[in-house]
């Protein structure tokens, strides 16, 4: 396969991605609403799995340092904030386009869902720490970066896997 052909088949493949699920969209729209109610969120969040299990464990994660346990979604949508939780349903939501990997490509899936995380967090602490008044642009630019690796990940698995090894 010539490098023109790779990338025109990869062009056909990303022109046929999906629209973001609904609830990414919902949450998204709820986030950009200065009086929502956090009530209203944790029903969209809590209306799936996935979205509330990652938002738990970010609410969880050591960078918050919590004393205490986040077991609720409405205390996670407290802690994180609602434009933590925006980008967070942007990114889910853009996970969620390319569908459920292969079972061999889960981890390194989820090594790159953790990756964009740790970006997106620190890219926040570093626009705080720099005074900067887009914290959260900062933050989504974080989860975002690598959004390319997601498409090599779902369209090219064969010729990118080897790449992500050499990588590690």
């Amino acid at each position: 396969m010539t490098q023109g052909t790779i990338y025109d088949t990869l062009d056909r493949r990303v022109e046929d991605l999906a629209t973001l699920p609904g609830a990414a969209v919902r949450l998204m729209e709820l986030c950009s609403d200065p009086d929502v109610k956090i009530a209203d969120l944790a029903v969209i969040i809590e209306g799936d799995q996935a979205v509330a299990a990652r938002i738990l464990r970010l609410a969880n994660s050591a960078y918050y340092g919590r004393a205490a346990t986040v077991s609720t979604i409405r205390d996670a949508v407290m802690v994180l904030g609602l434009e933590a939780v925006r980008a967070l349903g942007l990114s889910i939501g853009i996970f969620s386009v390319f569908g459920a990997p292969k079972a061999e490509y889960r981890d390194d899936l989820e090594r790159l869902w953790q990756h964009s995380i740790g970006v997106a967090l620190c890219s926040r602490d570093i626009a705080r720490r720099l005074s900067l008044r887009e914290r959260e642009r900062a933050f989504v630019a974080g989860l975002l970066h690598d959004i390319g690796h997601l498409v090599l990940l779902q369209y090219l698995p064969d010729r990118y896997l080897p790449v992500l090894a050499g990588l590690g």
